[in-house]
């Protein structure tokens, strides 16, 4: 399936469905492999000594300004990076954040998922319930009651995917970025560092909602595995494993088109993924900040 030592199961891609009834209920992968995740000006990914292992600690690289690049000495499962702050869930499944401490507040629980967005956090419990924190100024924290398997924050909004595949959003919707079809059932949703957000649908097609003045709500006709959503564009990989990017032509949308990706996070206007031939950390967009300078260790 790869080479070398890097294995990833992106945070947003944390959900399949079994049999083929769409009322049948989504189900949350266990993340026992390695996560990317790109911020808004670093990125983090969990460095596994071999294949076989559970987890692994936790690399960062880029901004660093609040501390968010200097991860702790623990074992991680899964990890998410915001703007000046980043999240894991460790082994033990409770959750560690790091960074500006105003936003990476460390919550009480057990996780199966985490995902960071620009000042606030949301988690999976272990129960399928949603626990959020951080800031609150666009109800980023009025988060749904029910079961989930998968959340997205975005810049004031977040998106979760519902047991049943329907998408419940909440927080800033000036630009309709949180009313989410409901005539739709979806495998994964993204969230959105900017006015929009979009999903993998049931049929495999991506669905986008919210602003769309730089064209970012339309994606190409297709069947597509993920989707990974920046602040004015968005990117999906297709079923030959290549990305098709819309939306605003940027660096953040400067993907290898030679190179084949099993994984797929979009920053700010940086963007990361796992090549499929060799399982390395692939990165592309601004180096402001050292966002390329990917560690050896992951490349």
């Amino acid at each position: 399936m790869f080479k070398g030592h890097i294995r990833v199961i992106l945070a947003a891609l944390a959900v399949i469905v079994y049999g083929e009834d769409v009322e049948d209920v989504i189900e949350h992968v266990d993340i026992d492999d390695t996560t990317v995740s790109a911020g808004i000006e670093h990125s983090c990914a969990i460095h596994s000594v071999s294949a076989a292992d559970f987890g692994g600690k936790v690399i960062c690289w880029g901004s660093n300004s609040m501390g968010q690049a200097e991860a702790p000495d623990a074992e991680f499962i899964q990890v998410s990076s915001g703007r000046f702050h980043s999240c894991g869930v460790k082994l033990d499944e409770t959750i560690e954040c790091w960074g500006d401490p105003n936003h990476a507040m460390t919550p009480e629980g057990l996780f199966v998922q985490v995902s960071c967005g620009d000042f606030h956090t949301c988690g999976v419990l272990k129960d399928s319930s949603l626990s959020c924190w951080g800031a609150n100024y666009d109800n980023q924290l009025e988060f749904p009651t029910g079961k989930f398997v998968q959340v997205s924050c975005g810049k004031g909004h977040s998106c979760a995917l519902s047991i049943d595949g329907s998408v419940h959003c909440w927080g800033a919707d000036r630009y309709g970025q949180s009313t989410a079809p409901k005539d739709v059932k979806f495998l994964q949703v993204s969230a959105a560092p900017g006015d929009f957000s979009c999903g993998i649908t049931v049929n495999n097609e991506i669905r986008c909602w919210g602003d769309n003045h730089r064209k970012q709500r339309e994606p190409p006709n297709g069947t597509f595995s993920l989707v990974s959503t920046s602040r004015l564009s968005a990117c999906g990989i297709n079923k030959e494993k290549f990305v098709h990017c819309w939306g605003m032509k940027e660096g953040v949308t400067a993907v290898p088109n030679h190179v084949k990706f099993d994984e797929l996070t979009l920053g700010w206007d940086h963007g990361c993924g796992i090549a499929s031939d060799t399982g390395k950390v692939v990165c592309w967009g601004s180096d402001s900040d050292g966002r390329l300078d990917i560690p050896i260790k992951l490349r």
